[in-house]
């Protein structure tokens, strides 16, 4: 069960990062043009 709500944090935290970048990446782009 914990190692199972670990796997959940982690998979959470992957995306929360992913999309993070993707909207800075993107905002970035924007300021360049």
């Amino acid at each position: 069960m914990i190692l199972k709500r670990a796997k959940i944090l982690h998979f959470v935290k992957f995306i929360t990062v992913f999309l993070a970048n993707e909207y800075l990446l993107s905002t970035f782009a924007l300021n360049i043009k």
